[in-house]
């Protein structure tokens, strides 16, 4: 035996560490993002997303957006497959009208379009000078 600690054991441990960065990495960026997708259409202008109340209070204004894509078959390269592009499109805005917990919240848009699938989320930030 050459030292105290085999070299499984190094493989173990840092095995253990990568575990921990990882996790502390992924709930660090996790817990607080203002931005959620629709996960319930309640009507043309109601849903529920995933903005807590650690995020959000009622009154909060939100902005809507969604990703249009188009995808490109072997533009640049028939060997890679499609290209897809996507340009974010803004839709209008909403209030956050009630919270159901620290994960979810419900919206009402400003109706000047309508929930659908694919529409994303994000808290419009307030700046104080």
């Amino acid at each position: 035996m050459k030292g105290f600690i085999l070299k499984s054991d190094w493989t173990t441990i840092k095995n253990l560490f990568l575990v921990a960065f990882i996790f502390v990495l992924f709930f660090s960026c996790t817990s607080s993002t203002n931005t959620a997708k629709v996960k319930m259409k309640v009507d043309s202008q109601t849903a529920h997303v995933n903005l807590g109340s650690d995020v959000v209070k009622v009154g909060d204004t939100v902005k809507l957006y969604k990703n249009e894509c188009e995808a490109f078959r072997g533009i640049i390269d028939s060997s890679q497959g499609d290209t897809v592009h996507c340009d974010v499109e803004y839709l209008g805005s909403g209030v956050v009208s009630r919270l159901f917990n620290n994960e979810y919240s419900e919206i009402k848009t400003d109706g000047s379009f309508e929930i659908t699938k694919g529409i994303f989320v994000k808290k419009e930030e307030v700046y104080s000078e």
